[in-house]
């Protein structure tokens, strides 16, 4: 009885030694950020984007069109690693620092709509560009434009990006 309470005791003791190397071990590791993303490209009547990237990584993809009327919608999964360089880009192009509206003094009533939120562990930011072809060239439009295209390039279909969008305007 005597031996079986030492093998159980020492078992322990080894689970515990491994158990808190584990914890040591992750707690080494940085931790990935809670981020979830919402990008929307609303055109006022022609076409409507729109993807939600939740913080498991899920992606709900959504787009319409009114001329030939149709949907297409979809779900895609994106690898961990996928999230963590877009929070990298978003940090990277100070996304938090970007003011909430970027927009011209003369603002068309159907003029598009470029949407984005971010929110990255406690923060939470939001950012939207009305109007882009009636818009100078700016570091913040250039920075929104670069979220803006990280974002969408994981879909195998994507609206005009900001800037491209902007050189297309009439002069």
């Amino acid at each position: 009885m005597h031996s079986r309470i030492q093998f159980i005791l020492a078992l322990t003791l080894i689970m515990f030694a491994k158990t808190a190397g584990a914890d040591q071990v992750s707690s080494d590791q940085p931790s990935k950020p809670e981020m979830e993303i919402e990008a929307s490209l609303l055109t006022h009547g022609y076409q409507d984007w729109s993807v939600h990237i939740t913080r498991t990584g899920r992606a709900y993809f959504h787009y319409s069109n009114m001329n030939p009327f149709g949907l297409i919608s979809g779900e895609f999964f994106l690898d961990p690693d996928i999230l963590m360089s877009l929070a990298k880009e978003a940090q990277a192009y100070q996304f938090n620092e970007l003011p909430k509206e970027i927009k011209p003094a003369l603002l068309p009533v159907h003029a598009p709509t470029y949407s984005i939120e971010i929110r990255l562990d406690a923060t939470r930011h939001s950012v939207q560009v009305f109007h882009p072809a009636g818009l100078d060239q700016s570091a913040e439009l250039d920075r929104f434009s670069a979220v803006w295209d990280a974002v969408w390039k994981q879909f195998p279909l994507k609206p005009l990006g900001v800037l491209t969008s902007q050189s297309t305007r009439t002069r």
